[in-house]
């Protein structure tokens, strides 16, 4: 090995170090809404809980799944914590692998930089949630998708294929995104359409890649089936979730900054200047078309989707962003390395600046414990006060927000109240049948707290700032 590999072996070593520190500290226990439902299905999956409440039927199983395995080995939060940091430090090594694949090693290096020391993706990285996972997955199938694509070894197919379908069974908002993928792939591929330069990948043989793919999707389609009453069940049940309107048209454009820190943007900036010349000549290279068309076309259908989350960006757009950004820097390098000495040195010096300024709010919470006992939630007090009110086994908890919160953290079976307008008043009491305890949030949906206490069966034993716990005793008891 020579010094420049030892180098470079040393740089990215630090920077896998880095990564995982930023996505491991501090640790936690307490969890909210969608990472308590992962939590909670893990267990049940391994039989280390009795089912009180599930999602199984709109929840992606991958995730859970990789928690269950952990939690054979040590069931405690902590190990989904270090599954999904690991997991995104995962996603650091391949991006690098990519970068270096499709460009070179420095494109690689900077790539893996970005990913690994992202605030927006570090942060998210260190929540029990599928947007990070999923994204080591695509970028994983991606790297050996055109591995395949070089070599045309079935083996490497396969492994692109079940990666594809790891990503769907991770996240399920990822199969559009793979349409959207495979339309550009064949498209970009067509010497006719466009005047790009040649590339050396190229697909003769899909069925390994089908077959893989298939492969992994096909048992999950059975249990659905099976289970559920129709193999899609999940897919369009996570779908219609999240099909209300909450963000203006434009709300992915304008959070692009806080989802990615300025050198990102700069760097992105810098390569679509180079992009516009090399298109304008002909010279442009594919890839480089390709990861540019993925991210316009992304943006504009997640800019017309119903419900709007900037974290939805790390999954859609982290990609065609950190290389083209990572490849936009390495042009203006290549550009200016025979150039000034002391321009070279004073855009170095800037460059340096701005991954310290950019990146510095990954390691904000490194003067807190390690394992930090003030994070928590008002849902984890209200559910260790209702722990030890000794309740029997049976008891039913009643709740009409954060219902997945109290399942995992009560144990006790947790019914979501219906419906959430006013038509709740007309339902009851079909929609509570049984006694129990019944947790509400002050001036949020319905039952409201002004209903509760004008009623006999309801009584009211605890007050928290944003949540009152009232017993419940129907009539006929």
């Amino acid at each position: 090995m020579d010094n420049r590999s030892k180098i470079c072996l040393l740089i990215f070593s630090i920077i896998l170090f880095l990564s995982f520190v930023a996505r491991i500290y501090p640790l936690q226990e307490v969890h909210w809404w969608d990472e308590t439902v992962y939590l909670q299905h893990a267990e049940i999956i391994t039989g280390l809980r009795t089912n009180n409440f599930d999602e199984f039927n709109l929840r992606p199983p991958l995730l859970p799944i990789l928690f269950g395995l952990g939690f054979l080995i040590w069931h405690h939060p902590f190990m989904a914590s270090f599954i999904v940091a690991a997991l995104g430090v995962l996603g650091v090594f391949y991006i690098y692998l990519l970068g270096k694949k499709l460009y070179d090693e420095k494109v690689g290096l900077i790539a893996a930089l970005f990913l690994g020391l992202a605030p927006f993706i570090a942060r998210n990285s260190r929540t029990l949630m599928t947007d990070v996972p999923s994204l080591t997955l695509l970028t994983m199938a991606i790297y050996y998708f055109f591995s395949y694509s070089e070599k045309n070894k079935n083996l490497i197919g396969l492994l692109s294929g079940a990666l594809f379908g790891l990503a769907i069974l991770m996240r399920f908002s990822t199969l559009p995104l793979l349409i959207l993928l495979f339309l550009i792939y064949w498209i970009s591929k067509k010497k006719n359409l466009f005047s790009l330069n040649e590339s050396k990948f190229g697909i003769t043989d899909w069925k390994p890649l089908y077959f893989g793919f298939l492969a992994v999707l096909l048992p999950y389609f059975i249990w659905s089936q099976i289970s559920l009453g129709f193999f899609l069940t999940p897919i369009l049940s996570a779908f219609s979730a999240i099909s209300d309107m909450n963000e203006p048209l434009f709300f992915y454009i304008s959070g692009l900054p806080i989802a990615y820190p300025l050198v990102l943007l700069i760097g992105l900036a810098i390569a679509l200047f180079f992009l516009f010349f090399q298109f304008h000549k002909s010279e442009i290279r594919w890839i480089s078309f390709s990861l540019l068309s993925w991210l316009v076309l992304a943006l504009l259908f997640m800019s017309f989707s119903m419900h709007k989350e900037i974290r939805y960006l790390i999954s859609m757009t982290s990609l065609p962003v950190i290389l083209l950004s990572s490849y936009g820097f390495v042009l203006t390098y290549n550009a200016l390395k025979n150039k000034n000495l002391l321009l070279n040195l004073s855009l170095g010096l800037v460059f340096f600046l701005l991954l310290f300024f950019s990146f510095a709010d990954s390691f904000s919470t490194l003067n807190e414990p390690f394992v930090n006992p003030d994070i928590t939630t008002e849902e984890f007090k209200v559910s260790q006060f209702i722990k030890e009110l000794d309740l029997p086994a049976d008891t039913i908890i009643y709740a009409n927000h954060n219902w997945p919160v109290f399942a995992y953290y009560i144990s006790y079976r947790t019914v979501r109240l219906e419906p959430a307008d006013g038509d709740f008043y007309k339902e009851f009491p079909a929609n509570m049948e049984k006694s129990g305890i019944i947790i509400v949030y002050r001036d949020f949906l319905n039952p409201t707290t002004d209903w509760l206490d004008a009623r006999q069966e309801f009584n009211k034993i605890e007050e928290f700032d944003g949540v009152i716990i009232y017993r419940y005793q129907i009539k006929q008891d």
